[in-house]
């Protein structure tokens, strides 16, 4: 929640190659090797002042190899090797592994994978564009460690899916804005020394008519910070819980008709979660919500189909960030011509 007076940033890519190729290794394993050269800029800051002029160029190499071991087991392994402007040199690598328990449309899947990450501070991070929302160029880069484990089973012929998977999350370094003076409200950008996130995904996939889907999800999260690092904030002590993750939250969503007539609607519920003014009053939470959007589509002719639109159909007052209200109902309605090709 920085605060933006008159400010501007114009982030740009100008210049980006990569290059990518694949290989057959025999009848088991799938090579892939690639690299890749980026060059950014930008122009920063009050445009009734000075800007500031950025830029830096990242490089970097990537391998993988898909390999099968028997007829049920899947493997992939690979890593890359960086080297960026801002921090300098990075090598994460990364491991997946899939067990086909069973076959046919009735299939049992189980899958695990573990690797590490790593996420550059953007050019707001690093260099700031006002007094209020200053860069920090010593930030370090976001580490992550990751690990997932889950199971996978069709169902009913195929016509419906399940799935389950635990996953914990290991986070070094994580970058997050910290009002450094209240008096004048400046902040920056500072690295937390550790936070984690674990918990657990459910899916859910079924079409029980040919005009009619359904799925939905669930997450349960368990975020916190690990250790604090060099910011002062008490939303950031350890033990604290995450900020704006909510420990709950997920989806339904149903589908609905074939041919020229067709639509649905997504429900998504979104659990409380911790947040801050960033102001001292004591703020720190920010309430569940849910909401409704929907859609139709008929097709009029072979080129020519409308369509409408509704979001948050039910006027839902909620706040996605503390402080900042979400936009209340929607409605859009258009045309869509197609030219060319199967409708």
């Amino acid at each position: 929640m920085a605060p933006t007076l008159n400010q501007a940033m114009d982030e740009a890519v100008i210049g980006h190659y990569g290059n990518q190729a694949e290989a057959e290794m025999g009848t088991r394993h799938v090579l892939t090797a690639g690299a890749e050269v980026e060059h950014e800029t930008g122009a920063q800051g009050n445009r009734a002042g000075y800007l500031l002029t950025p830029s830096r160029t990242n490089a970097g190499v990537y391998v993988q190899d898909r390999f099968l071991i028997g007829s049920r087991i899947h493997l992939t392994a690979g890593g890359r090797v960086e080297r960026n402007g801002s921090f300098g040199w990075a090598a994460v690598p990364r491991a997946a592994v899939a067990l086909r328990l069973r076959d046919g449309a009735d299939a049992t899947t189980l899958r695990a994978s573990a690797g590490m990450g790593i996420k550059e501070p953007n050019f707001f991070e690093s260099y700031g564009i006002s007094f209020y929302a200053q860069g920090n160029p010593a930030l370090k880069p976001e580490k992550s460690r990751t690990f997932d484990a889950g199971i996978e089973q069709r169902l009913f012929g195929g016509r419906a899916r399940a799935g389950a998977t635990f996953f914990h999350h290991e986070y070094r370094d994580q970058i997050t804005y910290d009002v450094v003076d209240f008096t004048t409200f400046q902040g920056t950008y500072v690295n937390l020394a550790k936070t984690r996130a674990r918990g657990l995904e459910l899916t859910a996939e079924a079409r029980p008519a040919p005009w009619l889907s359904l799925s939905g999800n669930y997450t349960y999260l368990d975020g916190m910070v690990v250790k604090n690092g060099i910011t002062f904030d008490p939303v950031y002590d350890e033990g604290r819980a995450l900020l704006r993750r909510p420990k709950n939250q997920g989806s339904l969503s149903v589908h609905l008709g074939r041919g020229r007539l067709d639509g649905g609607a997504t429900w998504v519920a979104v659990g409380r979660r911790a947040d801050s003014d960033f102001l001292g009053l004591g703020l720190d939470s920010n309430e569940g919500y849910s909401r409704v959007d929907a859609r139709v589509r008929v097709r009029v002719t072979r080129m020519l189909e409308a369509f409408v639109v509704g979001e948050n159909v039910f006027d839902e007052r909620y706040q996605e960030v503390l402080g900042y209200p979400a936009l209340g109902r929607a409605v859009r309605a258009g045309l869509r011509l197609r030219t060319g090709g199967r409708p």
